[in-house]
């Protein structure tokens, strides 16, 4: 029997065909796994992944070894043309998964690397094609790595390790300057940071969205603020988040076997009741009183929060349904789970009053931040006050960071002396 060949042209051409059909498709699932897929997500929604020790970078990175290899292929088998017309369809198609800057920024630096690849593939592939596409593919890297860094994130590079500026989980952001000019006044950002009572809320959230739990509790000491952590609620299964918002509030008290029942879920003052009068964006903190031995709330009632928009749950007391709980995509800290239904130890008695929760007292209205380290309260009448202090005590540190990376001793560097506070106004002026 004889085997049916095709013609080599024709082979050519179905390769080349299959090649470009995977290289337009590298450009949209790197766009989307910048948005979607990392070990840890910024608060700006790029997700990162670590590509040398001590070095994050977003996750499409993980894409254009493919990506540069496949565009070799298809100049190989069908011409430079065909290789632009992927970049512009995959980019097309990226509108669709992914947010317009990204769009762009990939489909200027593809035709930019594309450009480059000419100077160095084309010349070398009639020699050698091995050599041809590792020369090529080293210098599309180089081009197309700087040009979209530089156009989607506004810097060529990411930090070797998360500093004071950064969001929790290591994306460079700086809260000052990522308000209009009127909320960094509003929120005390212009020089001297003195814009202690003019803050709005929106814009003192934005900037609380970049400060850490750790400087907050420090602010508050200032004004004589102790009791501002909440003992007990941590992240559950979960790092690398930073939420911020109102507080509504849920209490608990010891259980009345005649009250706490299963039936009581059914009741006007039940916790289903309390779930439906949540406002979206706010964060829910439930006094348990520090039980551990009955959940609080489940997989169900957390996913109803997220339906309704709540940003984040925190307690002192514990959850059930760990794993349903975690996929429901509610952020919670709580200090730890337990089995039983909270009808077991607990009893529900109302909502949006003011409760005990880890040791300190929640208001409705005070603002709740919450990240790797814990939750803390704000009282609402000083939350500019650590938006603003907050925001520059952030920068402060990021210098003293780097002062002691360099070998600084820490007397008179860290509180800084007058001279050192000089030093520090300096290196400001040159950001």
């Amino acid at each position: 029997m004889t085997r049916h060949r095709f013609p080599l042209n024709t082979r050519r051409r179905v390769e080349g065909g299959l090649f470009l059909i995977a290289f337009m498709l590298t450009i949209p699932l790197a766009n989307w796994m910048i948005g979607h897929v990392g070990t840890v997500c910024t608060l700006d929604g790029v997700c990162l992944l670590p590509v040398a020790p001590g070095l994050m970078a977003p996750s499409g990175v993980a894409m254009i070894g493919a990506a540069l290899v496949l565009r070799d292929l298809v100049q190989r088998r069908l011409g430079v043309g065909f290789g632009a017309a992927a970049v512009i369809a995959g980019s097309l198609i990226s509108a669709a998964v992914a947010p317009p800057s990204l769009v762009i920024a990939s489909a200027v630096a593809f035709l930019l690397s594309e450009g480059a690849d000419l100077a160095v593939y084309t010349p070398l592939a009639r020699k050698r094609l091995v050599l041809a596409v590792i020369a090529s593919s080293i210098v599309g890297l180089v081009i197309d790595s700087m040009v979209f860094l530089w156009l989607a994130f506004g810097s060529p590079r990411f930090p070797r390790r998360p500093d004071r500026r950064q969001g929790v989980d290591g994306a460079a952001v700086d809260p000052l300057r990522r308000l209009s000019a009127p909320a960094r006044r509003a929120a005390g950002a212009d020089a001297g940071i003195e814009g202690k009572r003019g803050a709005t809320m929106d814009a003192a959230l934005t900037a609380l969205a970049n400060i850490t739990t750790g400087t907050i509790t420090t602010m508050l000491l200032k004004k004589g603020i102790r009791r501002c952590w909440l003992a007990g609620a941590m992240p559950l299964g979960f790092s690398g988040k930073r939420v911020v918002g109102p507080a509504f509030t849920l209490r608990f008290v010891p259980v009345r076997e005649d009250l706490a029942t299963p039936a009581s879920w059914s009741n006007p003052i039940s916790t289903r009741s309390a779930i439906e009068a949540m406002p979206p964006g706010a964060i829910v903190v439930a006094d348990a009183m520090g039980v551990a031995s009955a959940g609080i709330f489940g997989d169900i009632l957390c996913l109803r929060m997220v339906k309704r928009g709540v940003a984040a749950l925190v307690t002192d007391g514990v959850m059930r349904d760990r794993h349903g709980v975690i996929a429901s995509g509610m952020p919670v800290w709580c200090a730890g789970v337990a089995a039983p239904a909270s009808v077991n130890q607990l009893t529900f008695v109302g909502w949006n009053e003011p409760i005990a929760c880890g040791g300190c007292a929640i208001f409705p209205g005070d603002v709740i931040v919450a990240d790797d380290d814990g939750a803390v309260v704000i009282p609402k009448d000083l939350v500019g006050f650590c938006a603003a202090e907050g925001a520059e005590h952030e920068l402060l540190e990021t210098w003293l960071v780097e002062e002691v990376e360099k070998g600084a001793a820490l007397p008179g560097l860290y509180p800084p002396n007058e001279d050192n506070r000089k030093r520090y106004e300096a290196w400001k002026k040159q950001r």
